[in-house]
């Protein structure tokens, strides 16, 4: 499991809101309903329901119920959490995830009763707004959650722009569990069980370009584009019908790929850490343009489990700074965001 930083916002706040993993408000007052455009410009969007009395409208299905103050309520949490496990199971919404719970740190322990309660012993995750945490603290809390109601975010601060949207890190895993099949429409932004099926496709043609992650990433999208271009299809990156059948195992033998390097030439690397943080260097491979960008990997050694990967992101600039757990063995490695995607060497450290 690994996590991904992500920002909620209201409709209002909307243009604030930076690149990356976003969460919308599907029921609710007006102000803070995101419109139909701003959900369609945002696939892989996390939907949460507001509104106390549409806590159970099934037309969403949304991933999220927000109970607080003005919201939901925890007599809610019950039918809803029941109302959208069966959504998921019955794939009412391609994409829908499992059902998860936001609430603050102080009313954990409310939400799980009202839900025991309900009946619902399991199968529900929790979003808890903890501003207390410093972005190092939340990964480390996601990252390490477990049990029948684990936490799948964590929301430490409602500062970002300025105090216009919240910062979150999330569970990359509960983001990629999504309702849906394989031959579902995928395309750069989508998740869950059909992204997985076309990156273990493509890996067949492709073998280990891919990390079966179930998202639908820059990675994702150069290897179907490639396909595409292989096979004489439109290239437009989007797997639809005409690519899914071109990607069945009856297709012929896969295409040869250069065996990566283990240190490709430009690629120095180098980490300074501390306790909170560290800072990720390499120098420039030639040819390579700042704004193709470098793929960055960042996994952590969890005990029992092996490397988890934390950090999987295209970085336009020689250099990146992380936010790190403390006393924690890492280990990274970077690659020249081209076609052949040639890694360098994992290079391992420990925080102090």
């Amino acid at each position: 499991m690994g996590v991904i930083p992500a920002f909620d916002a209201t409709s209002a706040d909307y243009g604030a809101l930076p690149p990356g993993q976003r969460c919308a408000y599907v029921t609710g007052t007006p102000d803070i309903l995101w419109s139909t455009a701003e959900l369609v410009a945002n696939p892989g969007v996390v939907l949460i329901a507001q509104a106390v009395g549409l806590a159970v409208d099934e037309s969403p299905f949304p991933d999220i119920l927000d109970v607080e103050g003005g919201a939901a309520t925890y007599a809610d949490c019950g039918p809803w959490a029941i109302a959208m496990q069966a959504a998921f199971a019955t794939n009412k919404r391609p994409g829908q995830r499992r059902p998860a719970i936001y609430c603050s740190a102080s009313n954990v322990s409310n939400v799980v009763n009202a839900l025991v309660a309900a009946g619902v012993t399991s199968g529900v995750g929790l979003w808890i707004a903890n501003w207390n945490l410093t972005d190092a603290q939340a990964v480390v809390e996601v990252l390490t959650a477990s049990g029948p109601f684990p936490i799948i975010a964590i929301q430490f601060s409602d500062l970002g722009g300025g105090g216009s949207y919240d910062l979150d890190v999330f569970s990359t895993s509960w983001l990629a569990d999504q309702s849906g099949v394989a031959g579902n429409l995928v395309s750069q932004g989508s998740s869950g069980p059909a992204v997985r099926a076309a990156q273990e496709a493509l890996n067949t043609w492709y073998p280990g370009r891919l990390v079966v992650d179930g998202l639908f990433g820059e990675g994702t999208l150069a290897a179907t584009e490639a396909f595409q271009t292989l096979k004489k299809l439109t290239v437009d990156g989007v797997i639809g019908s005409a690519t899914w059948k071109a990607l069945e195992p009856s297709a012929p033998d896969p295409v040869p790929v250069p065996t990566p390097s283990s240190a490709p030439g430009g690629l120095k690397q180098t980490v300074r850490s501390t306790a909170s943080e560290a800072i990720f260097s390499w120098q420039p491979v030639a040819g390579v343009t700042l704004a193709e960008g470098y793929h960055l990997q960042v996994e952590w050694d969890k005990s029992g489990f092996g490397w988890v990967l934390s950090i999987d992101e295209t970085v336009k600039a020689l250099t990146q700074i992380a936010a790190l757990a403390p006393r924690t063995t890492y280990r990274w490695r970077v690659a020249a965001n081209t076609t052949d995607h040639v890694w360098s060497s994992w290079v391992q450290f420990v925080t102090t």
